[in-house]
């Protein structure tokens, strides 16, 4: 059994999709989860129906906004308290910026943009597309631990987690450290659409739909089925 933990991020207090597929694709091992900031009860809840044994809510000062220094530095202080194996996140859009950085600070492995894995043993084995999905590569990871490992959103699908966690919940006091490079506003689009990478269902349109004004039939038949829209690489060129 490995030691896992999977770092869960919040969309309007929500905990990202990906992060439950992770967890109950890790059924029989030991995980933890770790938030930066607060999250609600029936979050946890949600956490520890799909295994999660504790969940870790780091706070501290700079940590109101993302920072990639800052959530680097505050996780690596916490995950060197701990023992983990691994240590799993989406492959989203902070995922794919913090992830690495989090590996390099700790001179470890990173299995990036897996869309199926296995632990067998405690051992990681995953699966990763190549050349825009025309091939697949089966991928390790060796080295020094904790080993990381990004997943991409919906590749996993909500396994169901036939054990639940115990969902144990406490306040880490952490420490973003130095801030080189500080976000000081992020201005969210005005759409309430789901991130197309981590859309359940996509309406897509292609070099047929002839011009953006088009493209509204789509946006229409989005909003009626709960969709978001997406184009093909002839239409957005």
């Amino acid at each position: 059994m490995a030691n896992v933990l999977v770092f869960t991020e919040l969309h309007d207090g929500h905990v990202k999709p990906v992060t439950l597929e992770i967890l109950g694709k890790l059924a029989g091992q030991s995980a933890d989860v770790a938030v930066i900031g607060d999250i609600s009860a029936d979050q946890i809840e949600a956490l520890a129906k799909c295994g999660a044994q504790n969940v870790h809510k780091l706070k501290g000062a700079n940590l109101d906004k993302y920072s990639p220094e800052g959530y680097a530095n505050a996780l690596a202080e916490f995950i060197k308290s701990k023992n983990y194996d691994y240590v799993f996140g989406g492959a989203t859009s902070m995922g794919k910026d913090l992830l690495p950085r989090l590996a390099t600070k700790f001179d470890a492995g990173l299995a990036s943009d897996v869309v199926n894995f296995t632990m067998d043993g405690g051992a990681f084995a995953g699966t990763r597309p190549l050349f825009a999905g025309k091939c697949l590569a089966k991928v390790e990871v060796t080295g020094p631990k904790p080993h990381f490992v990004s997943i991409r959103p919906n590749a996993l699908g909500m396994t169901p987690n036939p054990t639940a966690g115990a969902g144990t919940a406490a306040d880490v006091n952490a420490n973003a450290g130095e801030i080189r490079a500080a976000i000081k506003e992020i201005i969210k689009a005005a759409s309430t659409k789901v991130d197309l990478t981590e859309a359940n269902i996509i309406v897509t349109g292609g070099r047929a739909m002839k011009n953006a004004e088009n493209f509204k039939i789509l946006n229409e038949l989005a909003d009626a089925i709960g969709a978001t829209v997406g184009a093909s690489r002839a239409a957005v060129d």
